[in-house]
């Protein structure tokens, strides 16, 4: 075990605030971001508006109390020997700003400047990290941590997920290694891989464009609640009803995929915004899957794989189940589309319909 070393965990250095550098693939922050400044980072954490609040209490106790080093922080140093952050970059960042408030972002500035006052820059200038000899130890010290096994705190899902996905691309999909790594079982690390891959499904374009701007943003930011997306497809109800079946770590869509992503689509539309339909069963982690069988009834049926049907068409009668959202932007522009489709000849329309029959889509690592 590569973190038995020397017992490094345990020895303390002191190293200048200034210089040490967040680590870019955090597993709390979003790989499709883009983070350079401090308040690119901190943006990205403060996205949530819980995980805003406690970022705001952390920046506020060091303000009060200084930095309590209870929890060791702990860095590595990569190939520009730079000291990077592998376990407390919430903590580093929050010194960051106290330091230099100004680079704080817009919306909470003002908040970290009047803190800023309570402190005396000086005292949160260094602080004791221990460094690890490698980021292979981070990443054995991390999972002690943050895996399942662990009496510290948990990884959120996403968290956890993204963790597990930069491991098989590090071990080329080697099962076997991440689960002598990270300790979590085959079927742990097999359900996490078809989890990442069904989240992926939501930005294929057939879902997307049916999205508005504020849906776009969350799905393209994979903050999907993960918890209700992960009880739907555990159903073995509606596995069978939209034609999914699992095979290890591989998900493989046996219906037709068009009417799939449609329904995949309402799904999500139907969990970010359930304010929007009000005479629909709310989808949240109370009603999957004790309600299932409701909110199937509710949603756009799929599709047996040799039916063959117009994407554009959102009716129930075309796909044989209920669709009812309240008017948004992405069911005008589904609309409009529906009026250039009675505009087209015949022979366009069998073109497209030939291009839509699929028997089945097999979706792989």
């Amino acid at each position: 075990m590569a973190g038995n070393i020397d017992m490094w965990w345990e020895k303390r250095a002191l190293r200048s605030i200034d210089q040490l550098k967040l680590w870019q693939d955090n597993p709390r922050l979003d790989p499709a971001e883009s983070h350079i400044t401090l308040a690119d980072f901190t943006e990205e954490l403060i996205s949530i508006p819980s995980d805003k609040q406690s970022f705001m209490e952390l920046i506020s106790s060091i303000a009060d109390k200084g930095y309590l080093s209870f929890d060791p922080i702990v860095v590595w140093k990569d190939e520009q020997d730079r000291y990077v952050v592998a376990e407390g970059n919430r903590r580093v960042l929050a010194m960051k700003l106290l330091r230099n408030p100004s680079k704080s972002p817009r919306s909470i500035r003002k908040f970290v400047m009047q803190q800023a006052e309570l402190i005396e820059r000086d005292s949160i200038d260094k602080v004791r990290v221990c460094v690890a000899p490698s980021f292979e130890d981070c990443e054995w010290y991390i999972l002690q941590r943050h895996s399942t096994s662990t009496i510290q705190r948990r990884w959120e899902r996403l968290q956890q997920q993204r963790w597990i996905v930069s491991l098989c691309d590090k071990y080329s999909n080697n099962l076997e290694v991440i689960r002598s790594k990270t300790g979590f079982t085959r079927s742990e690390i097999e359900k996490t891989l078809r989890y990442v891959k069904l989240r992926d499904l939501s930005t294929r374009n057939e879902v997307v464009k049916l999205m508005d701007t504020q849906e776009k943003e969350i799905i393209y930011s994979h903050r999907i609640p993960m918890t209700i997306i992960e009880r739907w497809f555990d159903s073995a109800d509606v596995r069978d009803a939209w034609g999914l079946q699992y095979s290890g770590s591989d998900i493989k869509i046996t219906s037709n995929e068009s009417s799939f992503l449609f329904a995949y689509a309402k799904l999500l539309k139907r969990i970010l915004n359930s304010d929007k339909y009000p005479d629909e069963v709310v989808i949240n982690t109370r009603t999957v899957p004790e309600k299932n069988t409701e909110i199937l009834k509710s949603l756009p049926a799929v599709l047996d794989s040799q039916d063959v049907v117009d994407p554009q068409d959102t009716s129930s009668e075309a796909r044989g189940g209920a669709d009812k959202p309240n008017t948004n932007d992405a069911t005008k522009d589904t609309e409009a589309n529906n009026v250039g489709d009675k505009e087209k000849t015949s022979s366009d329309k069998a073109t497209e319909k030939k291009k839509l029959t699929e028997t089945q889509i097999e979706i792989r690592w």
